[in-house]
């Protein structure tokens, strides 16, 4: 909530009479500072909503099929939207013909392809021999035959050109891209590619970047089309993860598989991406605004609000009298 709503919401809990004047310009000092006090109170003292209600779970490169990873495949997605996913992850590579595939780079030897291969290739291409692979064209139909379930796009080249790519694919079936496909970012500087694309939601991927938390925190604060961060379970530290919440940025991290799941939940993080989680609880729910607390971390919160309630009445009335007195001396004119 910005402090314009604060002021409005304080106005009309504490003081109805003064709601009339939120049209007008406040005249009282007094009731302005008080209403400024209580805006920057109810502002500081808890975390924003959450910027979008995503899954907790997301299928890494699709979700295992068999036991097998990486496959990106139409098998991969059946399979693992059947066990309850709706938010997969794609690796998308650019061929040589410039079309986009589902393909995470380095595998061509284990796929039985060669470096450098076109589309035609690829597709005529079974993936370990058995599941069949997906382009563009394919992920368009796939997302145009059930409607409740997104993409969160890992570029593996060109993430312009592979992004337009695949929103074209998507505007021949009718798909909004920019309402089912997230995409993935690594660096601040791939901003500016996505919002000429009209994306209005993005993930911060770090698991490359050298940049300090604090740093990371305040990339992902002064941008909110970032609605969620995500990085390996080791760099997932807990003040870095209360300070994106604060701002209503998600957390995940990558990959987790099996028990492990289980424990990234228990110490406060939000969603996971994993290859064999799609059957958990998990894989569907948006769970509740904010994540679950440890009983220790809870005591720790009801201490820190004891010693520094939310709204403190003698402060803010302090504070307004100041205020009132800085205010009013402001419209006095000086003594000649």
């Amino acid at each position: 909530m910005t402090v314009e709503q604060n002021i409005s919401f304080a106005a009309e809990l504490r003081f109805p009479q003064a709601t009339m004047a939120m049209e007008t310009p406040i005249r009282s000092a007094l009731v302005r500072a008080v209403l400024i006090a209580f805006a920057i109170a109810a502002t500081g003292c808890r975390p924003r909503p959450p910027r979008a209600e995503l899954p907790r779970v997301i299928a890494h490169a699709m979700g295992e099929v068999d036991g097998q990873k990486y496959t990106n495949s139409v098998d991969a997605w059946s399979a693992n939207y059947g066990k309850g996913c709706r938010l997969f992850e794609i690796d998308l590579w650019i061929t040589s013909d410039r079309q986009v595939v589902a393909f995470h780079d380095g595998l061509e030897s284990r796929f039985g392809l060669p470096r450098g291969f076109s589309h035609a290739e690829f597709m005529g291409t079974r993936i370990f021999g058995q599941y069949r692979p997906l382009d563009s064209d394919g992920i368009a139909r796939l997302l145009s035959e059930k409607r409740d379930w997104k993409v969160v796009t890992d570029t593996k080249s060109d993430l312009g050109l592979g992004l337009e790519i695949l929103c074209r694919s998507l505007a021949r079936r009718g798909v909004p891209c920019t309402d089912r496909v997230i995409p993935q970012i690594c660096r601040e500087t791939d901003l500016p590619i996505v919002e000429r694309l009209g994306f209005r939601q993005v993930i911060f991927t770090i698991y490359l970047s050298r940049l300090e938390d604090r740093e990371i925190v305040k990339i992902a604060s002064a941008h909110p089309q970032i609605v969620a961060v995500t990085m390996p379970p080791p760099r997932a530290n807990e003040a870095m993860v209360q300070a994106l919440l604060d701002v209503g940025v998600r957390v995940y991290v990558h990959t987790v598989n099996g028990a492990a799941m289980s424990l990234q939940f228990r110490r406060g993080i939000w969603g996971v991406y994993t290859d064999d989680g799609c059957g958990s609880a998990e894989a569907t729910s948006t769970g509740s605004r904010y994540p679950e607390r440890s009983g220790r971390k809870r005591r720790r919160i009801r201490r820190r609000r004891r010693e520094h309630p939310v709204v403190n009445v003698d402060r803010i009335a302090a504070f307004a009298r100041e205020r009132a007195a800085a205010l009013a001396s402001m419209s006095t004119p000086a003594a000649a």
